[in-house]
């Protein structure tokens, strides 16, 4: 049972036909939608003689940014690594106690 739905996003003057899967989806794409419009309306205040594409541009690479800072804040390989060197030193450690 597919709750697929068709939606209508406005970015930037511009309207985008979407399939999404679920309302919660919806809500998701919609709030983004409303992200790039405010960040837009701020970029075009401070860059005015600045062509859609490259406030796009602009704001791409804004968001590309604060993905990629919020995986590096989500990388738990590093504790992942010191734990597996924790625990082989007490392996050793115990096992030279038997």
């Amino acid at each position: 049972m597919s709750d697929m739905r068709k939606i209508n996003l406005v970015i930037a003057d511009m309207t985008f036909p979407m399939t999404i899967h679920s309302e919660r989806e919806e809500e998701i794409f919609r709030k983004a939608a409303k992200q790039i419009n405010d960040k837009l309306n701020k970029y075009r205040i401070h860059f005015p003689k600045e062509g859609i594409e490259k406030l796009m541009a602009m704001i791409a690479v804004d968001f590309s940014y604060k993905a990629l800072n919020l995986e590096d804040k989500n990388d738990t390989q590093p504790f992942k690594d010191k734990l597996n060197k924790l625990t082989l030193e007490l392996d050793e450690l115990f096992s030279e106690e038997e």
